[in-house]
């Protein structure tokens, strides 16, 4: 599989997450390079939840020092993150 696809289907699973579990389920007006914190979409408690179910939808385990903005600001930085993990699991 390509990486291009690749991303493209765990960017798809990352935006189902946080409808799911961000502050707000509408994410429509959201891009990939939006600050999710800027667009409420993620707060302190859809911040947990989105680790862990990111964590067990991909199979990863993510380190305490992985949660900064560099890693979860946009959707396009958690793909980066899930991406990164899932090539060494």
């Amino acid at each position: 599989m390509s990486d291009d696809r690749r991303n493209g289907e765990i960017a798809d699973g990352v935006r189902s997450i946080l409808a799911e579990v961000g502050a707000r389920a509408d994410l429509t007006d959201v891009q990939d390079h939006d600050s999710l914190l800027a667009s409420n979409v993620v707060d302190s408690v859809a911040m947990v939840n989105l680790v862990t179910a990111l964590e067990a939808r991909f199979g990863i385990m993510i380190d305490d020092t992985e949660l900064t903005p560099e890693h979860f600001d946009t959707v396009d930085a958690i793909v980066a993150l899930v991406s990164r993990k899932t090539r060494t699991v």
